[in-house]
């Protein structure tokens, strides 16, 4: 699987998704990424479960337990279009 196969994702409707956290990091981007993507819903005019879908995701944070991080799948159609993938 390469790097861009793993940011993506198909729902049971067949639309492609790309995880927003995955696109920041390829695009190498340096601003913080909850002020990114949420600059980004509001520039481009995202509507949530239109254009994007945002879940919480535990990973291991250190020794004393896990921490939430808020995820966001963003539909490829829409969100290419809106933002032709601008940093």
């Amino acid at each position: 699987m390469s790097g861009a196969d793993s940011m993506s994702a198909e729902n049971e409707k067949k639309e492609r998704a790309i995880n927003a956290r995955e696109l920041y990091k390829a695009l190498e981007n340096r601003r913080q990424f909850a002020n990114w993507i949420k600059q980004r819903i509001v520039q481009y005019e995202f509507i949530e479960s239109e254009d994007y879908v945002c879940f919480n995701k535990f990973v291991k944070a250190d020794k004393y337990g896990n921490k939430s991080l808020k995820e966001y799948m963003l539909k490829i159609d829409d969100v290419c279009y809106k933002i032709n993938i601008i940093n």
